[in-house]
């Protein structure tokens, strides 16, 4: 009971704030812009992680085809050294 009846206060508290005739609209207004640059931070964020993904999602070297690395000399020199 005593919960809901601090939680009901502090909603109508909030609702005051916002809705107050004069300033509620600045506020608003302030609250907006707000989270519109959070929302854009976000993207931005997420956009710029998926460009660049951590170290630790990266492939490894070992994960790979090495020639991709050195390129086909080095598959040359590993066959040669098979054969001979």
């Amino acid at each position: 009971m005593r919960k809901t009846l601090l939680f009901g206060m502090g909603v109508g508290a909030a609702l005051m704030y916002y809705f107050d005739p004069s300033w509620g609209r600045r506020r608003r207004a302030e609250l907006r812009s707000r989270l519109d640059r959070g929302a854009r931070q976000l993207e931005d964020w997420r956009e710029r992680a998926e460009q660049n993904p951590p170290a630790a999602t990266r492939p490894r070297a070992d994960e790979h085809d090495i020639d991709w690395m050195e390129g086909d000399s080095y598959r040359a020199r590993l066959m040669q050294s098979d054969q001979g």
